[in-house]
């Protein structure tokens, strides 16, 4: 089992660094589904929430999430009329969580269009995702994280940032730290 946590571990820091550094309130990880006990384990001593999205064949797509920040995002008046727009209209974050879900795991069957409203519970900027689904991926100014639809600069900067903290937490990881003391301390650096 320790060879589980720790390679858990690992692709955590690796996938949601933007999310463990406080920079994003959310984000996709892809694990084989071997490793879902041991990303649950690792998960339950942080205040990091997750949700299982779908899980095909092998593979588990889970939404790592902030609880508070992303349900403050997600009723934000912009996000939610897009929200609204896509079919989301009066739903808890848990039921939206749960039409996400069975909307992403039609997808994966091949019996649906893929749910781009996703980027908005990935705390994406509401000008991308309807950028994005407006031009149905097309036309983008920048593809960095996510296709950018407006405010090309600010987000090729926080892109680089997001890049910056992956390869610091990557080396910590690599030199041994484990994912509590590699959140620890990017909690002390932002306070």
């Amino acid at each position: 089992m320790k060879i589980d946590t720790r390679t858990a571990e690992l692709q955590i820091v690796f996938q949601c660094a933007p999310l463990l550094s406080g920079l994003k309130i959310s984000n996709l990880l892809i694990v084989d589904k071997c490793l879902s006990e041991a990303v649950k384990q690792i998960l339950s001593v942080t205040d990091i929430s997750l949700y299982c999205l779908v899980c095909s064949g092998d593979r588990l797509s889970v939404l790592l999430y902030k609880d508070k920040e992303l349900k403050d995002y997600l009723f934000r008046k912009d996000v939610n009329q897009l929200l609204v727009r896509n079919g989301y209209r009066g739903l808890s974050v848990e039921q939206a969580l749960g039409l996400l879900s069975g909307r992403y795991a039609c997808y994966m069957e091949k019996r649906g269009s893929f749910p781009h409203e996703i980027g908005l519970f990935l705390g994406y900027p509401v000008e991308d995702v309807e950028g994005f689904i407006k031009n149905k991926g097309k036309n983008c100014l920048y593809t960095g994280y996510w296709k950018v639809y407006g405010n090309m600069p600010e987000k090729a900067k926080l892109f680089e940032r997001f890049d910056y903290i992956r390869e610091l937490m990557v080396l910590l990881a690599c030199h041994g730290a484990g994912l509590s003391e590699i959140i620890d301390i990017f909690e002390r650096k932002n306070n």
